[in-house]
């Protein structure tokens, strides 16, 4: 395999070098601003190549970005691929500031510093849960069918979307209508937010960004006298808060037993949580 200009040694010393940097550091979490891509040309080894470079975009593709303005090139491909493997992108959280650390380029630019300044820091009250970046969209109607919301639920979910939900409301006019309230990923808030307005009657979205708590869940699969049961495990930090039978599991036994969900519930409910030590 011939690597070509991602095979050169700063490339390599570039990759290697932040790796160790992050070990060294201990870093648990890294954010990355929406990265600033130039325009004009630049030299490769084989010839001009148009800015952002090819493989630049291409490794991109997905993730935020934005004009950074200028005729040098801002972002390499070696620095593109670190910051999709490496880091989430979003904006500064809240957080305590421990050290501060600037790398210096070495072209002059006339309306800039030329730095890369990485900021070190604790995030504050956050212990123990896990924390992200995620669009709201929401719109209200009163004239789309209730069928079609039924459906378009699925659809967005399979798109992509984190969670979908509708919530019953007062309108103008004295109509009765619905606020759909979508939550999405970043990168997909404006695929996700066409396909709403292509398949409702909505002629406007509000979109917002915001932070998301989370604790941290897996899934286990647990021998009972029914079979086997997945099992989710819900932790804050190493503390283990919960342990919930999973509903789809729940369900088949009920059926396959011919006993009440509920009772098939509370039972491997029961059972779930004497095995992770919770009764």
């Amino acid at each position: 395999v011939h690597f070509h200009e991602v095979g050169a040694v700063d490339a390599i010393v570039d990759v290697v070098g932040c790796a160790i940097g992050l070990q060294m550091l201990q870093v648990d979490q890294t954010i990355c601003a929406p990265l600033p891509l130039s325009q004009g040309l630049t030299k490769g080894a084989h010839g001009p190549l148009p800015l952002p470079a090819p493989a630049t975009l291409e490794i991109l593709k997905g993730h935020p970005v934005r004009n950074g303005d200028c005729n040098r090139e801002l972002v390499t491909p070696t620095g593109a691929a670190l910051a999709v493997s490496l880091a989430e992108f979003g904006p500064l959280p809240e957080m305590i500031v421990e050290r501060t650390g600037y790398g210096v380029g070495g072209w002059l630019l006339t309306d800039r510093p030329n730095l890369l300044r990485g900021i070190l820091g604790e995030v504050t009250d956050r212990k123990g849960l896990e924390q992200d970046r995620v669009c709201v969209i929401e719109t209200h109607l009163d004239d789309t069918p209730a069928e079609w919301l039924g459906s378009l639920l699925d659809r967005l979910l399979e798109a992509g979307a984190l969670d979908v939900g509708y919530t019953p409301l007062q309108m103008k006019k004295n109509r009765p209508g619905v606020r759909v309230t979508l939550v999405v990923p970043p990168q997909l808030s404006d695929t996700l937010a066409r396909m709403l307005l292509r398949e409702t009657s909505a002629i406007g979205l509000r979109i917002y960004e915001c932070q998301r708590l989370k604790l941290r869940r897996e899934t286990v699969q647990v021998d009972t006298e029914f079979g086997l049961l997945g099992v989710k495990l819900i932790y804050e930090g190493d503390q283990l808060l919960r342990a919930t039978p999973e509903h789809a599991d729940c369900a088949r036994i009920a059926v396959q037993s011919g006993r009440p969900l509920p009772d098939i519930y509370r039972t491997l409910s029961a059972l779930a949580n004497r095995r992770f030590g919770l009764d």
